[in-house]
């Protein structure tokens, strides 16, 4: 990906609003704030976690649900904007040996794995992109040695459009498994009226009520309270969402699975970033690969999996 040359006004605005990040980030080594505006969208993310945190369209207003309260640069969890999960979802995964080794198995066992929780390295930024990387040596790791690998996400700002890019590559000589997700808040103007298209058909585990996968609910999906499903499913999904006027189009590829969540009234209580009726105002939907739809990555091999955030009026 080339720069952008300096003589070009708004790559100068760019520059200079990484420039004044740097300056006013209060831990440089710890997190560092990037922006990027165009005439349509301003699109802000941090390297701690490599976490997107604002994405907001001139046409369409804020996209992504922001918390009141986050704390961004620790270990805490992030309720808001956009979280990585890598190199595994939720709880990490216990396998037989028949299968590959996890990727990261010597750290520290993290839900959702070690990837929100890490400094990421700038590597690019103009023209509407950002992009962040990591490898296996901006681990604090001590004598535990993990794999080698490199992973790339990169951030595209487009007019009415947000695509997302997770590129993981083994560069070491034993092969690795990985789970992944783009752990998606979109705001919504009430949960309880917006409709998540795509997913009629799609076999789904319920993680509140965990017993085999169950079989699609042959309609569009509503959303009343808790809800914690992993779908196995590759479709593109819409959010259409009334109250906002508007459509969300989900279209993804390298993944095989979709994640949808919200905490409800109770468990969000409980969430130190969320205020009593912030679980109204958001539906996690998440591009993944997850539980049985790992990748395995043999030596010299990458994947690479996309999530292409389309607005469209209603």
């Amino acid at each position: 990906m080339q720069q952008i040359a300096q003589p070009q006004t708004h790559a100068t605005n760019l520059k200079m609003q990484l420039n004044r990040a740097m300056t006013d980030s209060s831990d440089l080594e710890l997190d560092r704030l990037t922006s990027i505006e165009t005439p349509d969208a301003t699109l802000q993310a941090h390297s701690y976690g490599a976490h997107i945190s604002r994405w907001d369209s001139v046409k369409f207003g804020q996209v992504l649900f922001e918390t009141s309260a986050p704390e961004f640069g620790t270990e805490k969890s992030i309720h808001a904007g956009i979280p990585l999960c890598f190199p595994w979802f939720g709880p990490f995964p216990e396998r037989d040996e028949d299968h590959a080794p996890q990727l990261g198995a010597e750290l520290s066992h993290d839900n959702h794995g070690f990837a929100r929780s890490t400094k990421w390295r700038l590597q690019d930024f103009g023209d509407g992109v950002i992009q962040y990387a990591l490898n296996e040596a901006d681990l604090a790791t001590g004598d535990n040695k993990i794999a080698p690998f490199n992973a790339v996400y990169t951030a595209q700002l487009n007019e009415e459009s947000l695509k997302l890019s997770l590129q993981v590559t083994n560069t070491g000589p034993e092969v690795f498994r990985f789970e992944e997700a783009l752990h998606t808040y979109f705001l919504v103007h009430d949960v309880r009226q917006a409709e998540i298209c795509g997913l009629e058909e799609a076999p789904y585990l319920d993680k509140n009520n965990p017993t085999d996968f169950l079989v699609g609910d042959f309609a569009p999906l509503h959303i009343d309270g808790p809800i914690d499903r992993v779908y196995k499913s590759a479709a593109n999904v819409t959010i259409v969402d009334a109250g906002l006027g508007r459509v969300i189009q989900v279209e993804k590829s390298g993944s095989a699975t979709t994640v949808i969540w919200n905490p409800g009234a109770k468990a969000a209580a409980k969430l130190y970033d969320l205020k009593n009726d912030d679980w109204q105002h958001f539906i996690c939907l998440e591009t993944a690969n997850a539980l049985d739809d790992i990748v395995v990555l043999h030596p010299g091999q990458s994947h690479e999996m996309t999530a292409e955030y389309k607005l469209q009026s209603l």
